[in-house]
Order: structure tokens, then sequence, then C-alpha cells
């Protein structure tokens, strides 16, 4: 039987779609920094490049298929080359906006940004619409979320780039393998609980093990609460989260806002 996919909650989903990305980040904080044009010297892989300025710019709101490293062993994800590729023929060698997030850099000191052509077009946006790339979700950095979420449920539909082997939406019986790496996590929610300064949906019995989505209680308390979340009404839900996959006893990932997760019927 097909899955339809619906919202987690109806109203959270309604009033943060219906506002321009300009609301949308000013709800969430103001940019780090001014726009900014630069020049993009390199593409690193779809996701990352370098500009003449010798900046390494991570893009805001997406996340493509990974290269591997021959060297570690790390095998290369279908479309990763593809992705960098297409990336490669958009900007590299191009005059490009940098649209700035709340975050100025990630954990590796990257520069945080949404990157804009010279024709008003978003390179995250063209790679995920071309199923190259999936919406990642993290607050505060949502301004774009709406249009994102959008092109890939038509990439999605489509069954466009790396959706047609969908290597990147698993069961969550799979996540053990998968560390490191982002995915849409498919599973039934067995339990949710709140302990200490954490809110645990459980997947399984055993957190050592089974796959949970991890929530921080100040995130709980500032996006889920007040959207009307219920950790008993999620209990028995049929879900799909996004985010990268962590080692937290089993297989685990964070959730700091309710658009990485949606529900789904069978």
């Amino acid at each position: 039987m097909k899955r339809r996919l619906q919202p987690v909650v109806a109203a959270l989903i309604a009033s943060l779609l219906t506002l321009s990305p300009n609301a949308m980040a000013a709800s969430a904080g103001k940019p780090s920094m001014p726009d900014q044009s630069v020049v993009v010297k390199q593409v690193w892989d779809g996701d990352t490049l370098r500009t003449t300025d010798n900046v390494k710019v991570r893009l805001l709101g997406i996340d493509t298929p990974e290269l591997g490293d021959a060297k570690r062993g790390e095998a290369a994800e279908p479309f990763g080359e593809r992705a960098r590729e297409r990336a490669k023929e958009l900007v590299e060698g191009q005059a490009v906006t940098l649209h700035h997030g709340v975050r100025k850099t990630d954990d590796y000191k990257r520069r945080l940004a949404h990157v804009i052509l010279s024709d008003g077009r978003s390179l995250g946006e063209i790679l995920v619409a071309e199923g190259l790339a999936l919406t990642y979700v993290r607050w505060p950095d949502i301004a774009h979320v709406k249009r994102f979420m959008k092109a890939e449920k038509r990439a999605r539909k489509k069954r466009l780039g790396a959706w047609k082997r969908a290597h990147w939406l698993i069961d969550h019986l799979q996540a053990r393998k998968q560390i490191g790496a982002f995915r849409i996590v498919t599973g039934r929610i067995l339990s949710a609980n709140r302990v200490n300064d954490r809110i645990y949906l459980n997947f399984g019995e055993d957190y050592r093990k089974d796959f949970t989505i991890l929530i921080r209680k100040r995130d709980w308390k500032a996006h889920f609460k007040p959207a009307g979340w219920s950790l008993k009404k999620l209990e028995g839900k049929m879900v799909e989260a996004r985010g990268r996959l962590l080692k937290k006893g089993g297989p685990a990932l964070w959730a700091s806002h309710p658009l990485q997760l949606t529900f789904i019927e069978k």
C-alpha cells in the first residue's frame, strides 16, 4: 500500500511555510553577516566550495551524497560525483552572492551560507530539485526550508537523480550500519520519554542497539511544545526523521526542529 505523507503538526507547518524566506529568517534570527559577492575558485563537493579569497563555504539547507575517501576505505555514495559536477557547472569560476546564515560557521569552521547565482537562483535549491541533494533542516537556519522541501517532494515523486535508488531513505533497523551518514530514517516510535534535559523517541526496547531520536529540552520547549506536541501522542506513530546519524548507545539523530520529522501512513 502506498504511503501518504502528512505534516507532523499541520498548524506548525502551515504557519512556517506561508512565511516568505525573509520573514522566516527574521523569526529565526538575523544573518550573521551581510550578503557578500564572491567568486568561486573551486567546488570540493556538491555542498562545499572555496572562494578566490580562500574562504571555505558550506551550503546551508542541503546535504549531498558523499564522495568517499579511498585512503580511509570510505565508498562513494550514488550520485555524489554527479552532484559535484553539477555544482561545478553552475558556479565554479563564477561570481555568486553568499546569503549568510544565522550561524556564521559550522563545526569545521566553514562559512555557512546560501549560494545565489547571478540569475537569482539558489545553488542548493537547484541540486535538491534535480534529486542531487536532500533538504537539511537545522534551527535556526530554516530561511528557505519551504522552497527546498517543495523541490525535494517533486524530485522524490519523479524519482530524479539519487531518488532513483533512494539510498538515503532507510528503515530504522538499517541505521546501525550507516553511522555518520545523513539519512531519512523511517520507523514507528515505540516510546517517548523525558530524562533530565533530553527527550528520547525510541524505536526499540534497547537504546544500546535500537534507533533513537534525541531532542534537547530547550528545543522541545522552544519549538515542539508550542506546536502542540505531546510525548504520549507520539507513541505508536510512523515517522520519517532526517538528520545525520551518530552513535549514542545505538544509532541516533538529533532533532532541533519539528520540520525534521514527518508523520507517514501506510
